[in-house]
């Protein structure tokens, strides 16, 4: 083995360069770690997953000229390092082979790059690793008056080329004013900074977002990887595990297999290891419910059915943009809920995308139709208390639907008689006890159902075919605050995002809904005699809280 007094220098040798020990003489070895360290740009080596999104840059702009690359990697794999050396072979032309493409020899677009990332990175990470790669002398870092790196001024073969940092706390107004030709965000943007971004992007741009997708933005699955997976025309989502990091399991490796599997035993959050190791999304950063478990909560139907004498309900929450959201569920006697269907039927879009709302009439039907076949019918229906009896036109939508439905009941036709349920007739949703917010109330409940009843299952279970139910629980977050003091706020504190909003307030509606089953006196078991012993004259609320 050859050693070299490198002092302070090593940091800058490829991790690579050790698999070439036994692989050259002394004196070979010994040039090609000089020629490393003398210009490290050229002697880049990508790992497996690296030289997959290099491929994919330099294909990114055939179709799209405002192309998006999302990439999920694990930690380890090298997001910030491959990242920075396809920016430096954009700014100083392809150094080496892996990035011999036309794109790297003639970039399209505005010369002007914006890099996303914490104020900590910035200082501690990605300029560090700027320095490590660029060639000295070629570029000027400058601070104006910030802790951090503020921009740096490149210039190559008379080419100048400007960088400026964007940390995720700044205004999103500071996101504005330029045309922007790179544009990376290394972890998740705030939603409202990232649509001030996309319209920096007018004269070209490729966008990347590497990330570890840990409390992920909603709008990086909705937008990016949904259309990415739908094969939508510069919308790109790569993948990669720890193992792609690793010298023996993956290609080109870096990473000793045994400090690869001490970080992985480290981890002892089974959704953590999901994120940190596999590369896969975790949640959303401002969830409101992250109680919420897909592999618990969201369920077959055979295993949660519905039991005999479960008090039916049928919820709407209407909308003036789109369809309401509808749902219908059952208050066992348990005291489990279980929401079994849904409204609008389709799926082929997201309800928040769904913009085109439905006549009365029509949506009545479409509740008729849905409860034709349905085993138990709804005895109760509840409506949003504000827009249900809000007045327009001289009258209120509660009225609406019941003329609606008084008019498809007599329209029945092939000798059907009109069903006690086929009546429109909705009562209010509920209300807070007095000193309590409505909205904060009923998440209280919704948090306390979805925890385990004594049978040791979930309070509150959603049967796998209600796919907008699901989407519309799991997407909703609250907003992260932006701007210099959002430091100051918890989570809690942001607003709802109305976006995702109709679904979750619908099963706020069943659940805060004041409704217990009924079950004959002589078909209660002992343990529902005593529970309602224990508990008689309590609210739903308090009943469920004991």
């Amino acid at each position: 083995m050859v050693m070299l007094n490198l002092g302070s220098k090593l940091f800058k040798m490829p991790e690579q360069l050790g698999t070439l020990r036994d692989k050259l003489s002394p004196d070979e070895f010994k040039k090609v770690v000089k020629g490393s360290l003398a210009n490290p740009l050229k002697f880049f080596c990508p790992n497996g997953a690296q030289e997959g999104f290099i491929k994919t840059v330099a294909r990114s702009t055939e179709n799209n000229k405002v192309p998006i690359i999302l990439a999920t990697f694990a930690n380890g794999v090298g997001k910030s390092s491959i990242s920075i050396n396809v920016i430096l072979n954009f700014i100083y032309k392809p150094q080496n082979a892996w990035f011999d493409y036309p794109i790297f020899w003639n970039f399209p677009f505005p010369k002007t790059i914006w890099y996303a990332s914490t104020a900590e990175a910035i200082k501690d990470t990605i300029v560090p690793e700027i320095e490590r790669y660029a060639p000295s002398g070629t570029y000027n870092i400058l601070k104006e008056s910030k802790a951090h790196a503020s921009r740096i001024i490149f210039n190559s073969s008379g080419i100048k080329w400007q960088l400026s940092f964007k940390t995720f706390d700044q205004d999103p107004k500071t996101f504005e004013s330029a045309n922007v030709g790179i544009f990376v965000a290394d972890e998740p943007l705030p939603q409202e900074l990232w649509k001030a971004a996309k319209s920096r992007r007018r004269k070209g741009c490729i966008t990347m977002l590497p990330m570890t997708p840990l409390k992920c933005e909603p709008y990086v699955l909705d937008e990016v990887q949904e259309k990415a997976e739908e094969g939508v025309p510069g919308y790109f989502h790569l993948t990669a595990d720890v193992y792609a990091g690793c010298k023996e399991r993956g290609v080109r490796g870096h990473l000793d297999a045994d400090i690869i599997d001490a970080m992985v035993d480290s981890y002892l959050d089974s959704e953590e290891i999901e994120a940190r190791v596999f590369g896969k999304f975790m949640y959303f950063s401002g969830t409101i419910f992250p109680e919420l478990d897909k592999d618990i909560h969201f369920v077959e139907p055979k295993d949660y059915p519905i039991p005999i004498y479960s008090k039916i309900v049928q919820v709407s929450d209407p909308h003036d943009g789109r369809p309401s959201a509808i749902i219908w569920g059952a208050k066992t006697p348990e005291g489990r809920i279980i929401i079994f269907d849904e409204l609008p039927r389709s799926k082929a879009v997201p309800f928040w995308n769904m913009n085109q709302p439905i006549d009365a009439i029509d949506e009545v039907q479409a509740i008729f139709d849905k409860e034709e076949d349905m085993a138990y019918k709804p005895t109760v229906r509840v409506l949003d208390k504000r827009f249900g009896w809000e007045r327009r036109a001289g009258t209120t939508l509660a009225n609406v639907y019941k003329k609606a439905g008084e008019f498809l009941a007599e329209k029945m036709i092939d000798g059907k008689k009109p069903y006690e349920f086929k009546k429109m007739i909705y009562t209010s949703s509920y209300s807070a006890p007095a000193g309590e917010g409505e909205i904060a109330y009923g998440h209280m409940l919704i948090r306390r159902v979805l925890a385990p009843l004594k049978d040791n299952k979930p309070g509150l279970v959603i049967w796998n075919r209600c796919y907008h139910t699901w989407n519309g629980l799991s997407h909703y977050i609250r907003q992260r605050r932006t701007g210099k003091s959002a430091e100051n706020y918890a989570i809690g504190d942001g607003k709802i995002v109305e976006k995702y909003k109709d679904f979750p307030d619908a099963v706020r509606y069943l659940v805060c809904s004041d409704l217990s089953p009924q079950v004959p006196e002589a078909s209660k078991t002992q343990h529902q005699k005593d529970f309602e012993k224990i508990t008689k004259g309590s609210s739903y609320a308090t009943l469920r809280d004991s």
